[in-house]
């Protein structure tokens, strides 16, 4: 129903007088009504939580004042108002915030004849952000006020809600790091690092400019199969463990779904190569690749032969090439994003020219190709069983580098082809492994140079791998490419986090170890995440719950036959205390439990009593300690006592918690008066 502006300024009087006067009710006692309302909430999202709350089904309302109740220290608002669409209409008040018992409350004010609904119907939303980085137990409130008419509203709480907020309890988990996502013909892969202590992790999308959970998995890579081409996404993950701790957020990785065309064509074109594909709905742009394909099946390095913004491209330079068979390749292109390689197409070209050296009388070994002399020739030429490098149609025996040939590229020293060179040469900045004269693609291993081992993937030395490395069957650990001996620290592979001392596994450790500011308990190399135990190191031993060192807590713990008294984390020697363990009392002297003591202990400003190391609150009875003997009721001294004690052999006079051996007289006990004689009844 719409309301004029003085209604809408009538209502948020009584909204401030509703609030005042439901504040006072619900600080001394929470309404117990049936409850007009449902609250729902999806949970903390990069430390904000939004509660919806819902008109239930069957509600007849003229409108509504809602109040959500919170506690500023923990919580701040970041928005309130209608919901997203609800039919109701209202009206916001904003900054409406009325102290209350060091809590603030917050209002909403809907007007609309609402009339028997068949299901629970959105009305209003509250979005809160959680102040600092602490999970901390708090609970938001809701509770409402209706309305039985346009301009009077009834003052009657007529129901109330309650939504626990969240509740974090241990250590924080490190944010987990998204190292990137891929595409393939079909859906996009991400990948994430692990995170220590997880046991799971949720991945998110954004959707609709939202993050939106989209899957739930153990693994450290998701695939995602639900992509559009030519459309930007968005992902991030979070990691959980199995007592609800979760990690915080980072923005996560960001990639552009493309499609290549589904089909390739190749034919020739003279001496050329004519490629061609079907046209891809919202692609304007395409760049053909290709690459050699040998005899044996290898495959040469893709090279770009030309981007174009039509459906079919040219290849001039294939027939220059010394191999017999071409593969082809066409990706899509939208601005900086290009689609992977998937559809690929073969075509035999010219076969290779025949090459020789010969000494000329100017005593310089000369190029011939098919028995011209070939002044433009550039690259290597085999003769006499060895290679040489061609520079002008002569060989070159100043050079150093590398020289590419049937896509492989070799290392020349001097003008010669070095077959048994094996060793890292620099060009370009890139460090390649070469291996018998030429760079060996195929290979990841550890290789020595100039005094230090260094790590080479693919060929190629990779100055940003830092983890493990099998080499001659010890696995050794690589930090930024390079093999550090001086490192000792835990680092993950393939599932399991690993020991390394002095650069290398060590398999023989057990121990424990310092990393990213935490202790873990490792044994035979390797972290055991399921011991839970006394641990000795440096001369020292410590408590390790679930291979993790946990300086917080303080108990009891069974050892190699004895039972001993653990303190923030470590065992405490030199401690004479009660320590409580698994719903009982034990007497802790000298770090580990006594069973032979039997006798008093003082604790916290009380005495009790210990029988075999053990208190036992059922025990009633006269003991001695220090010259003294004392009462003992329901396990401790019960200093206010006044009354007879059986004990051994007779009856014993109490005052005040010890025997009064120097008391003469008469006391009552069960109702009638006992003679008693220097603390001794006679009953």
């Amino acid at each position: 129903m719409k309301k004029s502006i003085s209604v809408i300024l009538c209502l948020s009087l009584v909204l401030c007088s509703l609030f005042s006067i439901g504040s006072v009710a619900f600080a001394a006692e929470a309404p117990t009504a049936k409850s007009l309302l449902d609250v729902k909430t999806d949970g903390v999202f990069y430390d904000t939580i939004t509660y919806t709350v819902y008109l239930k089904a069957g509600v007849n309302t003229a409108g509504a004042v809602v109040e959500a109740v919170y506690d500023p220290n923990v919580l701040e608002v970041v928005s309130a108002g209608q919901a997203q669409n609800s039919p109701i209409s209202g009206y916001y008040t904003p900054g409406a915030k009325y102290d209350r018992n060091d809590m603030y409350n917050i209002g909403y004010i809907g007007f609309n004849d609402y009339k028997n609904g068949s299901k629970d119907t959105a009305f209003m939303q509250f979005t809160f952000k959680v102040k600092g980085t602490a999970r901390p137990v708090t609970s938001v409130y809701f509770y409402c006020n209706q309305f039985s008419s346009d301009s009077q509203p009834q003052n009657e709480i007529s129901g109330v809600g309650q939504e626990a907020f969240y509740t974090w309890t241990g250590t924080t988990l490190s944010t987990t790091h998204v190292t990137g996502a891929t595409m393939f013909e079909g859906g996009v892969t991400v990948e994430w690092e692990p995170t220590i202590g997880a046991t799971g992790y949720v991945v998110y999308k954004v959707i609709n400019d939202s993050w939106t959970e989209i899957a739930r998995t153990t693994d450290c890579l998701y695939v995602d199969y639900d992509v559009v081409n030519n459309t930007n996404y968005q992902y991030t993950v979070r990691a959980y463990n199995e007592t609800g701790l979760n990690s915080s957020f980072e923005q996560g990785v960001s990639i552009c779904y493309l499609l290549a065309p589904s089909l390739l064509w190749l034919s020739p074109s003279g001496n050329n190569v004519m490629a061609s594909w079907p046209a891809m709905e919202g692609i304007t742009t395409y760049r053909l690749y290709r690459r050699a394909v040998y005899e044996n099946g290898d495959r040469g390095e893709w090279i770009d032969v030309g981007t174009t913004d039509k459906t079919s491209y040219v290849d001039s330079t294939a027939t220059l090439l010394h191999w017999n068979n071409h593969e082809y390749s066409v990706c899509s292109v939208s601005g900086n994003n290009e689609s992977p390689k998937y559809t690929l197409a073969q075509i035999r070209t010219n076969t290779r020219p025949n090459v020789t050296l010969s000494l000329g009388g100017d005593n310089v070994w000369h190029c011939y190709t098919n028995g011209l002399l070939n002044k433009d020739y550039r690259g290597l030429v085999e003769y006499g069983g060895s290679w040489y490098y061609v520079e002008n149609g002569a060989v070159d025996w100043s050079y150093t580098g590398f020289v590419e040939y049937d896509s492989e590229k070799y290392y020349v020293l001097n003008g010669y082809l070095d077959w048994n060179i094996t060793t890292l040469v620099c060009y370009d900045g890139v460090w390649y492994y070469v291996e018998n004269g030429c760079i060996n693609t195929n290979i990841t291993t550890l290789c020595y140079y100039n005094g230090e081992w260094y790590y080479v993937e693919n060929g190629v030395v990779n100055w940003d791998y830092t983890g493990l490395v099998e080499y001659g069957g010890v696995w050794y650990h690589v930090v930024n490419g390079y093999l550090d001996w001086r490192v000792t620290t835990l680092t993950y592979y393939d599932g399991y986090w690993y020991y390394v001392e002095n650069g290398a596994v060590n398999w023989n450790a057990t121990t424990l170890c310092f990393y990213n500011g935490d202790w873990y308990y490792v044994q035979s190399g390797i972290v055991d995440w399921n011991y839970t135990g006394l641990v000795e190191y440096n001369n020292t031993w410590y408590y390790v719950v679930n291979s993790f060192l946990d300086w917080g807590v303080t108990t009891i713990t069974f050892y190699n036959g004895d039972w001993y008294y653990v303190e923030n984390g470590e065992v405490n020697w030199s401690e004479k205390t009660l320590c409580y363990y698994a719903g009982d009392w034990y007497y802790v002297e000298n770090g580990v439990v006594n069973w032979n003591y039997t006798g008093l202990v003082e604790y916290n400003g009380t005495w009790y009593y210990v029988v075999n190391g053990f208190l036992d609150w059922s025990i009633t009875t006269l003991t001695y300690y220090n010259g003294d003997w004392y009462y003992i009721e329901n396990g401790a001294i019960n200093w206010g006592s006044d009354t007879l004690c059986y004990y051994v052999d007779g009856w014993y006079y109490v005052k005040n918690g010890m025997v009064a051996f120097d008391y003469t007289g008469t006391v009552m006990y069960n109702g009638e008066s006992v003679e008693v004689v220097n603390g001794y009844a006679t009953v």
